[in-house]
């Protein structure tokens, strides 16, 4: 095999060889005509004179950096073809068009004779032990195209003869004891595509010049003594891919204009002085794959614009002065494997939102201002490094669920675990009634007259970002299993009647328009029908009851299931399973608890004593039922089996606690209470949940 690839060569080189002879013959000829003139030869003599001044540089640069000692220097100084000196390439014309002698142990200076090799090209001299300055005689070298003197020893400042390079494409001066200032004049360098000035004592601010370098990949100036602000120039580099300025003494704000960098795939400014907020035209990046602020001066809020960055996978936000609460546009990044919030003072709660990374990987929630249970969302998410550790107020969920997960998920630290108790959601003077959770457990909609006139609202299931979806004489919402539509009781009407509306407040469609009271609509499972109580008359307009029916979820088809006269029988609510429908009745002296089939056949009582039990809801896995009695002097919240056994009370206080409803993962039960003077909503954990 090697006498074949070696036979291979040697064919390969007389073929170029042969058609290097039969170029030559061409130029002769056409240079010299038939050949009846003597020829003359002065491209030869220039030529030679080349070659000649091309040996002379390259003695001096060997006996300059201790040649002798080389790892390899074979042909160096003898009579042997330039191009057969070891890591010597030259162009057709027998001049030095590359030299490649990195890793090969060379010491010394650069000699200034280096700058007389006329045709070099590349110039790799990287990983060697070379000392002293960079000669400015680099600067004469007009093809140059590659420079690689990375990872020496070189002092000095970078000399600003090498902004003469026009043809210069790589510039990789880094690991370095170069000092002094970024030359500005490296900013004529119009087509040069990488400029690496990282691990040097540079000192001083980056040139804004650096800003007209249009074809520029990479900028690379970390781990440099480099002070000032960052030039909002550097907005221009519309190719840049890479931008590290991390590790340096860099002051001021994050210039918005960095958001043009429409190619940028790495941004690492961590390890600086800087300042201000983070500029949400950062979300323009489209392209961006890693952000990294950490251990800055950073203040302010985390711009929800951030949720933009689709191809996003490493976010660090740590050590930073950052607050507010964590976006939950952040759930929004798919591309996202690593998140870092470790020592910054961020509060709220952790938005459920953050459950959909489906990439995430890494996650580092470590001594922050963070409060509330980690979301159920969290069980979609498959970690390999998860830790939660010393933050203020943020807990684990106790479950069977939660604990199974961490046993997977990588985790290295784990905070306290929730500890059972109530949670207020709501705060102000207002009433605040009748909670119900979105079917993905993120949100929960309420009724309030906080602004006057009163409305449905809806806020984050931590409370947070509480939006306003109506506005008048609305209430008792309900959302529809798909979560995207919304049924309410309203006077907007004639009387009180039943709407359906978008979840975003949109597209509000009245059900029923008749002269009787309608409220409680619920839901069935599978969103077909809507449960409802309605007021029925005589037909003279005497009204003698309250009964329950469904119809359609367009008012459609209306079937009445109980028929109690002059009881009142309401607050249907459907099974998981869709097969029967819980509700109260007065129609044994006293409001009971009781379950009928769909259809509303097979009535059986639940409850049975002289208080008051109202509200039946549902758990989730359909095998008990929270209702709210004052069976024990006020309203408190009970739960008990779906057969009416095991009766066990979850709220004790003095006031009343009202209207419960279960959380879509079984864990808590929000429900509307006095307890603090007005009416708030509040979170409770279910002791004994077997849900996550």
């Amino acid at each position: 095999m090697t006498t074949s690839k070696t036979t291979s060569k040697a064919n390969h080189r007389r073929i170029v060889i042969a058609a290097a002879v039969g170029l030559c013959a061409a130029l002769w000829t056409y240079a010299c005509g038939d050949g009846t003139t003597e020829p003359g030869d002065d491209q030869g003599t220039a030529d030679a004179q080349g070659t000649a001044a091309d040996r002379t540089a390259l003695v001096a640069f060997y006996e300059a950096t201790d040649g002798p000692n080389w790892v390899h220097s074979t042909n160096w100084l003898t009579d042997a073809p330039l191009i057969q000196w070891y890591g010597v390439n030259t162009d057709f014309t027998g001049r030095v068009s590359g030299l490649y002698l990195s890793e090969n142990g060379l010491t010394g200076p650069i000699p200034p004779e280096i700058g007389n090799l006329a045709s070099l090209e590349s110039l790799y001299l990287s990983a060697n032990g070379l000392t002293g300055p960079v000669p400015p005689e680099l600067g004469r070298l007009a093809g140059l195209r590659e420079l690689w003197l990375h990872s020496n020893d070189l002092t000095d400042p970078i000399p600003p003869e090498l902004g003469s390079l026009a043809n210069l494409e790589r510039l990789f001066l880094q690991r370095n004891d170069l000092t002094g200032p970024v030359p500005p004049e490296l900013g004529k360098l119009a087509g040069l595509r990488e400029l690496r000035l990282h691990n040097n004592d540079l000192t001083g601010p980056i040139p804004p010049e650096l800003g007209n370098l249009a074809n520029l990949t990479y900028l690379s100036l970390f781990s440099t003594g480099l002070t000032g602000s960052i030039p909002p120039e550097l907005g221009n580099l519309a190719n840049l891919e890479h931008l590290e300025l991390f590790q340096t003494d860099l002051t001021g704000s994050i210039p918005p204009e960095l958001g043009n960098l429409a190619s940028l795939q790495e941004l690492r400014l961590f390890s600086t002085g800087l300042t201000g907020s983070i500029p949400p035209e950062l979300g323009n990046l489209a392209s961006l794959q890693e952000l990294t602020l950490s251990s800055t001066g950073l203040t302010g809020s985390i711009p929800p614009e951030l949720g933009n960055l689709a191809s996003l996978q490493e976010l660090s936000l740590s050590s930073t002065g950052l607050t507010g609460s964590i976006p939950p546009e952040l759930g929004n990044l798919a591309s996202l494997q690593k998140l870092s919030l470790v020592q910054v003072s961020l509060t709220g709660s952790i938005p459920p939102e953050l459950g959909n990374l489906a990439n995430l990987r890494t996650l580092l929630i470590i001594y922050t201002d963070l409060t509330g249970r980690l979301p159920a969302s969290f069980l979609n998410l498959s970690l390999e490094v998860f830790q939660i550790v010393g933050n203020a107020g943020l807990c684990v969920p106790d479950t069977p669920a939660f604990r199974a997960w961490l046993r997977g998920n990588g985790t290295e630290g784990v905070g306290p675990f929730c500890s059972p108790g109530v949670t207020r959601l709501t705060n102000n003077n207002a009433e605040d009634l009748s909670p119900a959770w979105s079917p993905d457990g993120n949100r929960i909609a309420f009724s309030s007259d906080r602004d006057d006139s009163g409305g449905i609202y809806v806020m984050r299931a931590d409370g947070a970002n509480v939006g306003r979806l109506t506005n008048g004489a609305d209430g008792e919402p309900a959302w529809s299993p798909d979560g995207r539509r919304i049924a309410f009781t309203s006077l907007r009407g004639f009387d009180f009647w039943i709407y359906v509306m978008q979840a975003d407040g949109t597209g509000v469609v009245r059900l029923t328009d008749n002269a009787e009271w309608h409220g409680e609509a619920a839901w069935s499972p599978d969103g077909s029908r809507i449960a409802a109580a309605s007021t029925r008359t005589d037909g003279g307009g005497t009204v003698y009851g309250v009964d329950i029916y469904t119809m359609d979820s367009d008012g459609r088809n209306i079937v009445w299931l109980t028929n109690d006269s002059t009881y009142n029988t309401n607050a249907p609510a459907w099974s998981p399973d869709g097969r029967r429908i819980a509700f109260q009745s007065f129609r044994d002296g006293d409001d009971e608890i009781y379950v009928m089939n769909a259809d509303g056949t097979g009535v059986v009582r639940l409850t049975d004593d002289d208080a008051s039990d109202q509200a039946p809801a549902w758990s989730p896995d359909g095998r008990r039922i929270a209702f709210q009695s004052d069976r024990d002097g006020d309203d408190e919240i009970y739960v008990m089996n779906a057969d009416g056994t095991g009766v066990v009370r979850l709220t004790d206080d003095d006031a009343s606690d009202q209207a419960p409803a279960w959380s879509p993962d079984g864990h808590r039960i929000a429900f509307q209470s006095d307890r603090d003077g007005s009416l708030e909503i509040y979170v409770i954990d279910v002791p004994g949940s077997s849900s996550p």
